[in-house]
């Protein structure tokens, strides 16, 4: 299915609840304490199955799981299974914080789910701390190794977050630190530019750019990998002595719109067409209707309206006031 660009869209992230057992500054705020409050009307399992089979009708055939953190979801096993069964649908990914993914791993992996993203943007204990408030890094490291163990692919997201750091050294050594451990695990490390989004507006917006050059005094001058690496636009390096690559995806200062592949389905299910804009349809009244030609038309006609861009670099005027753990990772 194509686009009013003729951007051809076949991929949907699907945020099953905006929950979370984190408490991330850049995507809840400072002042949130506690787990998120769940919407009152979340989708149902069958809602989401409902959309994904519509969806899959017209070509969207990868299906991302986000949050908030999915694994907070009790069915979230059997309702990724359930998506993989859906025909049409060729690959069902997960993104989640890692900290109940140990618990997790061996019922995703029966469940169809072989590569899962596990946002972590620090291995230092303190700084863990100071950034998610919570005391978890070394349940997320362990919960990697047991991913691995039952067969998962995973990948790292590090979000760059300049306010968690004194300067710009503090930050680049972190960056740093996270490739070199990951790496040498022969396990992909991205580093995302923050979105100004929520909590993540008015922050400084960091470059990948100066974290690659300062990747390239480190480990020396990279290759660039130029097959395609997953559904999302990160573009990817190799370095000698690294066996995991080095992506990074830089929404502000590289604007990939032109490729972009993807709508959002927020978890009570508002159908997005750009994270940028507060644009949507309501997909729910149509869901109980039981006409999947009215859900298959109203799924089309946000993708006919997808915008050319993002405006992220222009503040002013981003329509989108939400914050993301109540959008969709």
């Amino acid at each position: 299915m194509k686009d009013s660009f003729g951007r051809e869209i076949d991929y949907i992230r699907i945020s099953v609840t905006n929950d979370c057992n984190l408490n991330c500054r850049y995507c809840r705020g400072e002042s949130a304490g506690g787990q998120s409050n769940c919407f009152t009307q979340m989708l149902s399992s069958e809602n989401i199955i409902d959309v994904c089979a519509a969806a899959a009708e017209l070509g969207i055939c990868k299906v991302k799981i986000t949050g908030g953190e999915p694994l907070l979801r009790k069915d979230i096993a059997s309702l990724c299974k359930k998506i993989n069964a859906i025909s049409g649908i060729s690959e069902v990914t997960m993104t989640t914080n890692g900290i109940l993914l140990g618990h997790y791993a061996e019922s995703l992996y029966d469940a169809g789910i072989k590569n899962v993203n596990v946002s972590l943007d620090t291995i230092d204990r303190e700084r863990y701390r100071s950034i998610t408030g919570f005391d978890g890094v070394n349940s997320v490291l362990k919960a990697v190794d047991t991913a691995l163990e039952c067969g998962i692919r995973v990948k790292i997201n590090s979000v760059l977050y300049r306010d968690a750091f004194e300067n710009d050294d503090e930050l680049l050594d972190n960056c740093t630190g996270l490739a070199d451990y990951f790496c040498r695990m022969g396990i992909d490390v991205r580093f995302i530019e923050l979105m100004p989004i929520g909590p993540g507006t008015g922050q400084i917006k960091y470059s990948g750019h100066m974290v690659l050059n300062h990747m390239k005094k480190i480990f020396g001058t990279p290759g660039i990998c130029n097959e395609t690496v997953g559904n999302g636009p990160a573009v990817y390096y190799s370095f000698d002595g690294l066996s995991g690559r080095i992506g990074f995806i830089n929404a502000i200062h590289d604007k990939f719109c032109d490729r972009c592949n993807r709508i959002r389905l927020t978890p009570e299910g508002r159908l997005k067409a750009c994270l940028c804009y507060g644009e949507n349809i309501d997909l729910l009244p149509i869901i109980r209707k039981n006409n999947r030609e009215l859900l298959v038309s109203a799924i089309r006609e946000v993708v006919n309206a997808k915008p050319r861009e993002h405006c992220f670099e222009d503040n002013a005027n981003i329509t989108e006031k939400r914050k993301m753990v109540d959008i969709g990772g």
